[in-house]
């Protein structure tokens, strides 16, 4: 039986949030994102805190340290820390929000800095409730600690959908559709096509466009079959008519980007190279020739001058009646031959 696929659901969404920050920051807390200098630029810290944790903090065999940790710049000069925790909650974790205390202790210590900005982020089944929130009273001595919370099976979907030219938003959107049609896979068909007539609806630039559509094809998986009716849908909505399209140079050149992001790399440069040793195996090819008629030219020539010897011989021969001896010296041959 051939192993099922298994989908980093959570690298998918990380990625997503990698190539739109700002967006993930405009939608989880406005206020946050008018008060950050955008025009400097902002730095993802993860590996560098993965690194100088040097494999200390495990559980159950994976890093402890895996989501995104990003440093900006806000307008008032100040620098911030914004840590977001992504988590495919298929079921309850345990000690999930102490877990979100050490991480912003770990970066703490790490940078010397107490502004982070935690967030949480559940793109499978709803956490429970104590999860999203730390407090611990020792005696008298409490500790608290709250963190936001974006919970994808429980935004309201009009919501999301009016926000369809956030990345992040549609991100969500999808995450909430696959919860919700996790056992259905026929409404699950439905919705995934939903999302992208919403992204090819939402006005998006191409490179923002085609990261969600692989996103969307990804994320919202579909058994074998489904998932050849939503190509089929995508090729009917893409390519309504069977008449052959003119296609620009410019779309020729953002498809070729596109595959080579896809594929790793461009496919003109390997036509290119395909027609280059083309090229060259037409030139060996007729050079070949041009060597076997030079050779088969010299062999007819050299036979011909043999057969004409012969008959030189023969004359001598018989006509004039010399010896071997006085033919070989007049022809230009040994006397063997003679």
């Amino acid at each position: 039986m051939p192993r099922r696929k298994v989908i980093d659901y959570d690298a998918l969404f990380k990625e997503l949030i990698t190539h739109f920050f700002p967006d993930f920051v405009k939608l989880a807390n406005p206020e946050l994102h008018e008060a950050i200098y955008w025009e400097r630029s902002y730095e993802f810290l993860e590996q560098e805190l993965i690194n100088s944790l040097k494999g200390r903090f495990r559980q159950k065999n994976k890093r402890r340290f895996t989501d995104k940790l990003v440093k900006v710049h806000l307008i008032s000069g100040d620098i911030l820390f914004i840590f977001v925790h992504i988590e495919i909650q298929h079921k309850p974790e345990e000690n999930f929000q102490q877990r979100m205390l050490e991480y912003r202790h770990l970066i703490q210590m790490k940078y010397g800095h107490d502004d982070v900005s935690a967030y949480a982020v559940f793109t499978g089944d709803p956490p429970d409730e104590s999860t999203l929130d730390y407090e611990k009273d020792t005696f008298g001595t409490t500790l608290k600690y709250h963190y936001t919370s974006l919970v994808a099976a429980t935004m309201d979907e009009a919501t999301l959908i009016g926000m369809k030219e956030d990345a992040i938003a549609l991100a969500l959107l999808a995450a909430k559709y696959a919860y919700e049609s996790k056992e259905n896979p026929a409404l699950r068909l439905q919705y995934k096509n939903k999302l992208a007539d919403l992204i090819k609806a939402a006005g998006i630039d191409v490179d923002k466009f085609w990261k969600l559509i692989i996103f969307v094809r990804d994320f919202v998986n579909l058994p074998k079959t489904y998932e050849l009716d939503f190509l089929k849908y995508q090729e009917s909505l893409f390519f309504s008519t069977e008449e052959k399209m003119t296609v620009s140079e410019g779309t020729k050149e953002m498809l070729t980007r596109f595959y080579e992001r896809a594929y790793g790399y461009n496919p003109l440069d390997e036509k290119k190279k395909a027609q280059a040793l083309e090229r060259e195996l037409k030139i060996e090819h007729a050079r070949a020739e041009e060597e076997r008629l030079r050779a088969e030219e010299e062999c007819l020539r050299a036979e011909e001058e043999k057969q004409q010897r012969h008959q030189l011989i023969l004359n001598l021969y018989h006509s004039a009646k010399m010896d071997a001896v006085q033919i070989a010296l007049l022809a230009g041959v040994s006397e063997a031959e003679v």
